[in-house]
């Protein structure tokens, strides 16, 4: 393999790491590591053995993007990451000499690309990339590189769904052939399996504290868990979400919370904002939903319910379930669905009991005095109180103990609202067609839902803006086009239609900035600025570009005051023209004031704050950059290439 000399200046391999990978970081440094040699660095000797590695020679933007791959793969932490070894190569190809069978590669040489070999002090990988980082290779173990496509995919996709993670969060970091019987050697209790000497993949997974080991037919179609071989991490259930399960348990069962036990809780990601379990008529927000499915008991009675990761929403999972429900008088459930029947001109099929509890109320009311000033008995006997559910609407009812006597009570139901105004469904599709580029044939109304907003601004006011006061009824609507969900806020007409970004990239892990946190406006004759700060070097750099095509660079002191600029480069007026356009192409505006931050314990990232010339002000982590909205990669991406030098 070629080795070519260094011949880039440590100054200029500084410059490209600040404008490539969108100013992912500065400056060099020194990395401590194992003095082992790769061949050994994945004993387990971990990091005992210091030894200084210069990395001068290497762009911080390669070992960043190396870095942000081991911990998209295993969620191992930058900062346990440590550098074995780096040496400069020249690739064969596009796909730097890793190509898979099915695969294209460019048959170009990569000159000044690097191998680069990492460690955590337990696991070591080898990786190979091109000279700036934008092109990362993992080079994985002959073991799992032989592993059929059909078993790594089911594999995946079963680990995914026993730990709630997503396939991309999941690595496969072991695999061999092995031979069982027809039952994969994993019996089922009671299970009969076949004799033969059959040949199959165990499979080992990696994905955050987890390890999974697997074993699968030859084609992928039989699929079984090692639960023994296996380390599978006991997450917490969240107190909010046992709390909030157990209380509504105990209403549908009529017993306090002390009777009841959580039996099992696992991690889910649902496929949709119903958490799978749509009801008749109802539209769901199609967005992955993190969150539980938790079992509850009580004697013979088992409850199977499904939550997000807070317990803000929880839905029963009746199918799942084994539900005693005869306390619950049949006259009374007929009285109560019969008279939801008439509310509602819904099928009493169509409708079903979701709590049921006694309570006690006036007899000659049932609890539940009439809007015209009704004077209730002082006595209080036993009433049922049954709430109803189909859709979006929610009813509850009183009845006597037999159902003879029954009262809605308004106060605590949930009527939905009139048949959604088709007026205002066309003004949400013409908004979301604009803002797609797709027609309003592509794009489907998949959720509505009767609000009042805060202000005349619909509750999404910039902080420049005048709102009046007063609330505004209106709705809120969920569009479903090609990609993604589009969230929207409108008046009662359908006169304003605003998108809520928050809940529309709120799937990228999009959050609002604290307008405390929002940077000054440009300055004069500056018509974009990108900030970068943190990372190794923990600076703040600032680069502008200013109206005559110039790019210049500053840094920001910690005091709050700039170095003078200092000029990179200039760009013609066609490609200024053709930025602008871009930005009004992906509709940057859209992002305005959203903050996408790294995951939780993140460690050695960059922020960078963007700003263009329309006041648009948006903020990203530099090691979530491949989850971004494509939009706005797009963007990035752009800015990057344009600012850089020639």
């Amino acid at each position: 393999m070629k080795h070519s000399p260094h011949t880039t200046s440590p100054s200029r391999q500084i410059f490209a790491a600040l404008v490539l990978a969108s100013m992912l970081s500065l400056g060099a440094g020194t990395t401590f590591v194992n003095a082992a040699t790769p061949d050994s660095a994945g004993s387990s000797q971990g990091v005992s053995n210091l030894k200084q590695i210069r990395t001068d020679g290497i762009p911080r933007s390669v070992l960043i993007a190396i870095r942000r791959d081991i911990m998209q793969r295993t969620k191992t932490p930058p900062g346990q990451l440590r550098l074995v070894s780096l040496t400069q190569e020249t690739w064969s190809d596009s796909c730097l000499g890793l190509g898979q069978p099915n695969e294209s590669c460019a048959q170009i040489l990569i000159e000044n690309g690097w191998r680069v070999v990492m460690t955590d002090g337990s696991k070591t990988w080898n990786y190979r990339t091109d000279g700036t980082g934008r092109i990362v290779r993992l080079e994985e173990t002959p073991a799992t590189s032989k592993l059929p496509q059909p078993v790594a995919n089911a594999v995946l996709q079963a680990a995914s769904q026993r730990t709630g993670l997503k396939t991309s969060d999941l690595q496969i970091t072991k695999s061999e052939q092995i031979t069982t019987n027809g039952c994969l050697s994993l019996p089922n209790p009671g299970e009969a399996c076949t004799e033969i000497a059959l040949k199959a993949w165990e499979v080992t997974v990696a994905g955050g504290q987890n390890r999974l080991v697997y074993r699968s037919n030859s084609t992928g179609s039989l699929v079984r868990l090692n639960e023994k071989a296996s380390n599978i991490s006991n997450t917490t259930l969240p107190k909010s979400v046992a709390d909030a399960v157990l209380s509504e348990a105990s209403q549908l069962l009529n017993v306090s919370v002390s009777q009841l036990r959580i039996a099992q809780s696992e991690q889910q990601t649902w496929n949709n904002g119903c958490l799978d379990l749509q009801r008749s008529n109802e539209r769901c927000m199609g967005t992955p939903t993190p969150g539980w499915r938790v079992t509850v008991e009580s004697k013979q009675q088992r409850l199977v319910y499904h939550t997000d990761r807070e317990g803000s929403r929880i839905r029963l999972n009746e199918e799942a379930s084994r539900i005693d429900k005869t306390n619950l008088p049949q006259s009374v459930t007929d009285a109560v669905l019969r008279a939801a029947s008439q509310r509602t001109g819904l099928k009493t099929s169509e409708l079903r009991i979701v709590k049921y509890e006694q309570i006690q109320g006036s007899s000659s009311c049932l609890g539940v005095p009439s809007s015209s000033g009704e004077a209730c008995t002082r006595d209080l006997v036993q009433l049922w109180q049954v709430t109803v559910e189909s859709g979006q609407q929610r009813l509850v009812y009183h009845t006597n103990l037999n159902g003879s006597q029954i009262r809605l009570n308004e106060a605590a139901s949930s009527l939905g609202s009139s048949k959604f105004p088709d007026a205002v469904g066309k003004a949400v599709l013409k908004e979301a067609s604009q803002r797609t580029g797709l027609s309003t044939s592509d794009l489907r109304i998949a959720e509505t839902t009767k609000k009042e907003w805060s202000n005349g601004c619909l509750g999404l006011g910039s902080s420049d803006e005048v709102c009046t006061a007063a609330i505004v009824p209106g709705w809120q609507v969920t569009v479903t086009g090609e990609r993604r969900d589009l969230v929207y806020r409108t008046n009662e007409s359908g006169s304003q239609v605003r998108l809520d970004t928050v809940a529309t990239y709120g799937g990228n892990g999009a959050v609002q900035i604290p307008k405390s946190e929002l940077p000054p406006p440009l300055p004069k004759n500056t018509v974009f600025r990108a900030i970068a700060s943190g990372g190794f070097a923990g600076r703040t750099i600032e680069t502008r570009l200013l109206d005559d095509g110039q790019v210049v660079q500053l840094q920001v002191m910690g005091n709050g005051t700039t170095t003078t600029p200092t000029p990179v480069t200039r760009i013609s007026r066609q490609e200024m023209q053709r930025f602008e356009q871009l930005l009004e192409r992906t509709n940057f505006s859209q992002f305005h004031q959203l903050s996408f931050p790294p995951s939780k314990g993140a460690a050695d990232f960059i922020t960078v704050t963007m700003t263009s010339a329309s006041g648009t002000t948006m903020r990203y982590a530099d090691m979530v950059e491949n989850q971004l909205p494509a939009p706005l990669q797009t963007v990035i991406r752009a800015w990057a290439r344009m600012s850089s030098s020639n």
